[in-house]
């Protein structure tokens, strides 16, 4: 039972002042997004993220996702956890898919695969999965939030 989502403040995204291009309709990333250190990020939160899922830390959880899916993760938490479990992340993998604008927020899709270990011993499985994560156009402060975790896979 792993978590199927993970995310957080994309810190160190530093904003490329160099190229603070005018911003028009068509600008698909705000001026502050950084596309390079982007997926490193991503990964970080998503190896966090499997940790508070494996300890059931809501606030954790809650923090860097919509209620919507927040309401959807404690379903299928309690539906597919078990005492203990610690999911062992052996390999990860991540890559911007997608960023574009909406009203006033930025959407990006973000793949992460690799290998994934569920229990002590056992073979490690291959997992694909894109996560569409959310956060507010004007500025870089606060969280980037999870709306939603498709299979990719």
């Amino acid at each position: 039972g792993r978590m199927a989502p993970g995310y957080g403040p994309v810190c160190g995204l530093a904003a490329d002042t160099g190229q603070a291009a005018a911003a028009s309709p068509r600008q698909k990333a705000p001026g502050w997004f950084d596309g390079r250190s982007f997926p490193a990020a991503a990964k970080s939160h998503f190896l966090r993220l499997q940790a508070a899922w494996d300890q059931g830390d809501w606030q954790d959880i809650g923090t860097y996702t919509t209620p919507q899916l927040l309401a959807e993760l404690q379903q299928e938490h309690d539906r597919s956890a078990h005492p203990g479990q610690r999911t062992e992340v052996v390999t990860l993998d991540s890559a911007v898919l997608q960023v574009q604008r909406d009203g006033d927020q930025v959407l990006a899709s973000v793949r992460f695969s690799g290998l994934i270990r569920e229990e002590a011993g056992a073979p490690a499985q291959p997992f694909d999965e894109v996560w569409h994560v959310q956060h507010a156009w004007a500025s870089r402060d606060g969280d980037w939030l999870i709306a939603g975790i498709q299979q990719a896979g």
